[in-house]
C-alpha cells in the first residue's frame, strides 16, 4: 500500500502532516458558503468555521522583559503595539493591555500614564499624590477599525488605573491614515526625578480580533 498522503481526488486526506515552512492561504475575492472545518483568508482576516464561522484571534508583541521608568521626568515609552501598513480592514479590532506597579519617593510625587494612537492622545491618568509602595496599575485600549485609507476612522476605548484612581475615555471616531504603519503607544512620566519614583510594566500584549 502506498504511503503517499496525497489521495486521489475526492478521497480523504487522513494522515497527520507536518509543514516545515508553514502554510500560506491565498486571499479570496469573496466569502464562500460556510463549511464545517473550513479555514480561509479574506479581507485581511483569517476565518475558521466550526459550528459557526468566526474570525481567528492572534496575539503579538508580548512583553517578556520588564520595563522600568525611574529617576527621570522624561516621558518614556513603556509599550508599543504596532500594525504594519496595508494590513488593516474595516471590522478589525485590537486590544492593547499591560500591567505593572509603581512606588513613590514621597507624598508629593505622581506619575502620569498616556496612551496615543500615533501622535494623537487618546487618554491619560495622573496618580493621586501620596507615598505608596508597589501599588498595581494597568492600561487597556480597545480599538475598532471603521474605515481605511488616508482618512480612515477608528473607534477607541481607553481604561487606565493607578492604585485606586482610574479613568475611562471613549472616542466614538477619530481619523487616522491606514496606508502607513500605525502604533498604539503607552508612556509613563514622573513629575519629579527621584530614585524612589519607580514604575515598572511587567506584562504587555497586543491582541487582534481578525
Amino acid at each position: 500500500m502506498s504511503s503517499n498522503p496525497w489521495k486521489a481526488a475526492g478521497d480523504i486526506w487522513k494522515e497527520v502532516q507536518t509543514f516545515l515552512k508553514g502554510i500560506v492561504l491565498s486571499t479570496m475575492d469573496s466569502l464562500p458558503d460556510a463549511v464545517v472545518g473550513q479555514i480561509l483568508h479574506y479581507d485581511k482576516k483569517f476565518y475558521l468555521t466550526s459550528a459557526n464561522r468566526r474570525i481567528i484571534s492572534w496575539a503579538s508583541q508580548v512583553l517578556i522583559t520588564s520595563i522600568t521608568v525611574a529617576n527621570t521626568i522624561t516621558e518614556t515609552t513603556i509599550y508599543t503595539g504596532s500594525v504594519a501598513a496595508g494590513t488593516l480592514s474595516a471590522g478589525k479590532r485590537f486590544i492593547i493591555s499591560g500591567e505593572g506597579q509603581f512606588s513613590t519617593a514621597n507624598a508629593n510625587a505622581a506619575i502620569t500614564l498616556r496612551i496615543y494612537l500615533n501622535e494623537t492622545l487618546m487618554g491619560s491618568l495622573t496618580s493621586s499624590l501620596g507615598n505608596v509602595s508597589d501599588k498595581a496599575g494597568f492600561f487597556e485600549t480597545k480599538l475598532t477599525v471603521r474605515t481605511i485609507g488616508e482618512t480612515g476612522t477608528v473607534s477607541c476605548f481607553v481604561s487606565l488605573q493607578l492604585d485606586e484612581k482610574s479613568v475611562r475615555a471613549n472616542i466614538g471616531s477619530t481619523v487616522f491614515n491606514s496606508n502607513v504603519g500605525s502604533d498604539l503607544i503607552v508612556t509613563a512620566q514622573w513629575d519629579e526625578a527621584s530614585a524612589g519614583n519607580t514604575a515598572t510594566i511587567d506584562q504587555g500584549c497586543t491582541e487582534a480580533l481578525g
